[in-house]
């Protein structure tokens, strides 16, 4: 997706957000992706990525706790919200440009992972 937002404004980024009240971590990470893509994922079969936490990764100090989400085929991928999103497309993991924040970090511990 193409971010809307500084900071970071219109480059890609893995879907994300904050945390509502009383909500697990891989509970907000699919809420997030539905709001944010469209595509639906099923929060009961995530599986962890790592933590994220370096100081300089985020203007506000922000911590990340990457999920991955299995899903069927490529679902049909969408803007939900104009005011967060600018576009939103299925990239392959060798094809990916620059990342906003430290994404592209997330990716790549994928491969570190086997994945």
């Amino acid at each position: 997706m193409l971010r809307a937002q500084e900071p970071f404004k219109g480059y890609p980024a893995l879907p994300g957000g904050y945390l509502d009240d009383d909500e697990q971590t891989h509970v907000a990470a699919a809420r997030e992706v539905k709001e944010e893509t469209g595509v639906v994922v099923d929060p009961s079969h995530a599986f962890l990525i790592g933590v994220f936490d370096h100081p300089a990764r985020h203007p506000e100090q922000a911590i990340s706790i990457a999920w991955l989400f299995r899903v069927e085929g490529r679902p049909e991928a969408r803007v939900v919200d104009p005011e967060e999103v600018l576009d939103v497309r299925w990239v392959p993991r060798l094809q990916l440009p620059q990342l906003a924040f430290d994404h592209r970090r997330m990716v790549e511990r994928l491969s570190m992972l086997g994945l």
